[in-house]
């Protein structure tokens, strides 16, 4: 999803929209005073003050390249001449009162990112960078704290630098999601359109849309042989018509080989009759053939975008694929290195000649194998959860071994996990490790969010709640909650406030799917916290509640 779109009936405008996000509400935001690679805690940066680079301005266009409606013909002489001019503008330059600062979209400089973002599959429809021309104006005034390097390239790295990569960032994210609405839904009109007037109501996947296309073309050329055949067989019917009529309204001015040929001619123009009934049918339907190349232009882009899906998901599989294999692997491992450690133990201890530290050190070992274990077997359930049966689990037990899980990692985030009493414990018949898969994730991003409130110190206690009350279980924390600009849209695929390489913006995507798959739903609540924003996530376990 993105923002609502409004229609503008105004010339020059098709439709606009408005988009606002808190400076604050963007994950791994800098503050004032953070190095380029410093993690400040909340006792390192209590007042946690927003490194804000100040108010900009900047516009971005897109250039079509090639289409029909490009009438260009006034300005370039060809087609190519445009495109090399393009290639020499294109880019988004950053502007301090009129002054450009190097290379920012000069001379193919993508420092948006552009390319990575259209080509990583999250957006089919996004900016691309040689379509694209724009800027960005700084002033001194307002934007001091964006500091040139001594080269006069870039900025220096510091917070202010950083949080304006992000602004930028968050920009071409939002102005992509509203091209894909926008995009795919024109895509779903011309689909219906070339439907409705084509007669086309299936498709197969593997259609090849060049020969549609050439088809297409060849029909168009046809059409006009079609019309000119026709005209010439109209014209030859009046003339062998006129010529039979003559001979049968008056015999005795015609010669014996006329009144012969007469029942021939009758035969030949009842022909010519004939085909141009049939042509007529072929101009009738050779316009419905010349949309083939529309209708491709059409199928073809989504046929594209929902592959690029499919490889993202495929990676995402591959990848449990792989993690899974490994932890089968690292669990024989850490199986192999106790037993070596457990019989070097054994010997040394037998020569009565042990060292302190070796001891100490075998100990340690054991201590980390055990926590090697522990994570694995955390882990192995949600790797292998399409191959096991659902069982019967207990929610309160399910949630007080998942507390004593995390209790040493939330521990170090000074982060506590509370199980809500008194509790209204229920079994449920689900697998496991769809059950940690989701679990996991909202953990995982109550971790995230509560580390960056703490880091800014808008809080100053960091807690998740688990409440327990058949049939639902709630998980909520104590940091801001969801950012307004994203609550509606929390469990779309690619929707995220963390930066890139941080968020792909697809867990809750993927639990919910996974708890839909399973007869079970989750939901943001409408509830509000003291910042005034949705926080809690209420899981509905109605559908497989268990009794036995």
């Amino acid at each position: 999803m993105s923002p609502a779109l409004t229609w503008e009936d105004k010339p020059g405008w098709f439709l606009s929209f408005e988009h606002q996000v808190e400076l604050t509400d963007l994950g791994k935001i800098g503050l004032v005073g953070e190095s380029a690679f410093s993690s400040h805690s909340f006792e390192d940066n209590k007042k946690g003050t927003v490194a804000n680079p100040g108010p900009f301005e900047g516009e971005i266009y897109v250039i079509p390249r090639r289409g029909v409606d490009l009438n260009i013909a006034d300005v370039f002489s060809t087609m190519d001449e445009y495109r090399k001019y393009l290639d020499r503008l294109a880019g988004v330059r950053v502007f301090r009162d009129g002054f450009g600062i190097r290379p920012f979209g000069l001379e193919g400089d993508d420092w948006l990112d552009l390319r990575k973002a259209w080509t990583s599959g999250a957006s089919w429809y996004g900016l691309r960078p040689q379509n694209v021309i724009g800027y960005v104006a700084l002033t001194a005034a307002h934007n001091s704290q964006l500091e040139e390097t001594t080269s006069r390239e870039y900025f220096v790295e510091n917070a202010y630098s950083r949080n304006f990569y992000l602004l930028m960032e968050k920009v071409i994210a939002t102005v992509n999601g509203v091209n894909e609405t926008l995009r795919r839904g024109y895509t779903e009109y011309w689909k219906l359109r070339a439907e409705q007037d084509s007669d086309i109501t299936s498709q197969e996947v593997d259609t090849l849309f060049a020969q549609m296309r050439d088809a297409g073309a060849k029909s168009q050329d046809l059409a006009y042989e079609v019309a000119a055949t026709h005209r010439k067989l109209e014209e030859t019917s009046r003339r062998v018509e006129k010529i039979t009529a003559e001979v049968v309204s008056s015999p005795l001015f015609h010669t014996d080989e006329e009144r012969q040929a007469a029942p021939l001619l009758q035969e030949i123009n009842q022909n010519l009759l004939d085909a141009k009934s049939i042509l007529k049918q072929v101009q009738e339907t050779l316009p419905r053939t010349n949309k083939l190349g529309d209708i491709a232009d059409v199928l073809q882009p989504e046929f594209e975008y929902l592959r690029d899906q499919l490889v993202q998901f495929s990676e995402l599989a591959g990848l449990g694929i792989t993690a899974e294999a490994l932890s089968h692997e690292m669990k024989i491992i850490a199986d192999g290195l106790a037993a070596r450690t457990t019989n070097l133990v054994t010997k040394l201890r037998a020569n009565q000649s042990v060292d302190p530290q070796v001891l100490a050190y075998t100990e340690f070992v054991h201590t980390t194998i055990a926590g090697f274990r522990k994570q694995l077997s955390h882990l192995d359930p949600s790797l292998r959860y399409v191959r096991e049966q659902r069982e019967t689990i207990l929610m309160a037990s399910f949630f007080r071994k998942v507390q004593e899980f995390y209790k040493e990692r939330f521990g170090r985030n000074n982060i506590h996990l509370v199980i809500e009493k008194p509790h209204k414990d229920f079994a449920i018949l689900l697998n496991r490790g769809i059950l940690t898969q989701v679990v996991d994730n909202l953990l995982l991003n109550s971790e995230y969010w509560l580390q960056e409130d703490l880091r800014k110190a808008t809080i100053k206690e960091a807690e998740i709640v688990v409440r327990i009350q058949e049939p639902f279980v709630e998980v909520y924390d104590t940091g801001c909650g969801v950012s307004p600009s994203v609550e509606h849209q929390l469990f779309q695929p690619f929707v995220t406030m963390k930066p890139k390489g941080t968020g792909r913006g697809l867990g809750l995507f993927i639990s919910r799917q996974l708890l839909v798959a399973s007869n079970c739903q989750i939901s943001l609540l409408p509830n509000r916290n003291q910042f005034d924003r949705r926080y809690i996530f209420r899981i509905d376990f109605t559908g497989v509640l268990h009794n036995g």
